[in-house]
C-alpha cells in the first residue's frame, strides 16, 4: 500500500485534463515507436560524430543501461506494487508487475546528467525530457511519485558517477565549452603581437 502522500500526489497527476493525454502517453512510451527510435539513433550518431559530444553521448548510453539494469534488479529483489494494484487503469503500455523504481525516469535522468558535461543547453533540454518522462509515468498510471523519484535518483547517481569518471580519465573530453575567445582575450594574445 502506498504512503498517503504518495497516493494523494499520484491522484492529482493521474486526474489531470485528458487534453494532455496524447502528449503524456508519447512522453511515457515514445521510445517504443519506430520513428522515435530512429530519431534517437540519428541523434546519437550525430553526437558521437562530433568530438565535442562523443564521450558525453557514450557515457549517456552507459548511464541509461546501468540505470535500467539497476531498476530491473530492484523490481525483482524489492517488489513494490504499481497503481494498477489499486485498480487504476494504465493509459499506456506497462503497469503490470512491480514498479519499485521507474526505469524510464532513471534512464532519462542519467542521460541528462551525462550530456551536461558536453553542453549545458543540451543537458537542460534533456532535464526537461527527464522531468516530463517521470511526470508522464504517473499520468499514465504506471508509477507512484516515490517510484519516479527513486528512478530519478538512480539516474542522477549514475550520471554523476559517469561524469566524475570521465573527468578523471578523459579530462579534455569533459571540459564544458567556455566563452568564445576573441582577439582581446588574454589566451589569444601571443608574446609577439603582429598587426
Amino acid at each position: 500500500m502506498p504512503l498517503p502522500i504518495d497516493l494523494a500526489v499520484f491522484r492529482v497527476v493521474y486526474h489531470q485534463p485528458e487534453s494532455i493525454g496524447p502528449f503524456m502517453v508519447f512522453m511515457s512510451d515514445g521510445t517504443r515507436t519506430w520513428p522515435v527510435r530512429v530519431g534517437l539513433i540519428v541523434l546519437f550518431i550525430a553526437l558521437v560524430a562530433n568530438p565535442r559530444f562523443r564521450v558525453a553521448a557514450l557515457a549517456a548510453v552507459v548511464g541509461a543501461l546501468l540505470s535500467n539494469t539497476t531498476t530491473d534488479i530492484l523490481k525483482k529483489v524489492w517488489p513494490v506494487d504499481r497503481p494498477t494494484a489499486l485498480g487504476y487503469l494504465p493509459l499506456a503500455e506497462g503497469g503490470m508487475g512491480p514498479g519499485t523504481a521507474s526505469a524510464h525516469a532513471a534512464n532519462m535522468a542519467a542521460v541528462a546528467l551525462c550530456l551536461f558535461m558536453a553542453d549545458r543547453r543540451l543537458g537542460w533540454a534533456w532535464v526537461a525530457v527527464a522531468v516530463l518522462t517521470g511526470w508522464s509515468r504517473m499520468y499514465v498510471g504506471v508509477h507512484y511519485p516515490t517510484q519516479v523519484l527513486l528512478g530519478w535518483s538512480i539516474g542522477i547517481g549514475y550520471g554523476l558517477l559517469l561524469t566524475a569518471a570521465v573527468r578523471k580519465w578523459w579530462p579534455k573530453a569533459s571540459e564544458l565549452p567556455q566563452e568564445p575567445t576573441g582577439p582581446m582575450h588574454p589566451e589569444c594574445q601571443s608574446a609577439d603581437p603582429r598587426p
